[in-house]
């Protein structure tokens, strides 16, 4: 599920709601504490759109499961391992 500006409590809600397993947002809307707390819900978080490296990396260093890129070869090859090419959504 595609969720848009808002708090994560309404996201939850959302994602229940349709049965969803996972949620994607803007990687501007996400923190470590939200994305805990989406994964604490059952929720795999997924962040879009990303094409810096650097924010890639701190994104996976807070757990988010996959993102989205418009250069999946670049952030791949700027994204020191394990991340890069270990299944964690990064050219997948």
């Amino acid at each position: 599920l595609t969720v848009g500006r808002g708090a994560p409590a309404a996201w939850i809600t959302a994602a229940r709601g349709v049965d969803a397993v996972a949620l994607d947002v803007a990687h501007q809307d996400l923190d470590a504490r939200t994305v805990a707390r989406l994964h604490a819900a059952g929720l795999s978080v997924g962040a879009y759109t990303v094409n810096d490296a650097k924010r890639a990396q701190t994104l996976f260093s807070w757990d988010v499961d996959y993102l989205y890129t418009d250069d999946p070869a670049r952030i791949a090859s700027e994204t020191p391992p394990p991340l890069a090419g270990e299944g964690q959504g990064v050219g997948e």
